[in-house]
């Protein structure tokens, strides 16, 4: 995840495709309660639309992560 902040922070929108896959088990949850994201495919979507809406001049700081 710092990884992608990094790259994120950077405008570098080319973790997307690394860190997502098309395995619909996947499950991303955001910081709020409604951000239950299934499947690659949707993850990969709204990472994309996010990305490029977003700015690349937005830095990105890692509070406490927590993968399983």
């Amino acid at each position: 995840m710092l990884g992608v902040y990094r790259d994120w922070s950077e405008g570098d929108g080319s973790f997307i495709e690394r860190v997502t896959s098309d395995r619909p088990e996947a499950l991303l949850i955001g910081t709020d309660p409604r951000e239950w994201l299934g499947g690659g495919s949707a993850i990969r979507a709204v990472w994309r639309r996010q990305f490029e809406e977003g700015s690349s001049e937005q830095a990105w700081r890692a509070g406490e992560l927590q993968a399983f």
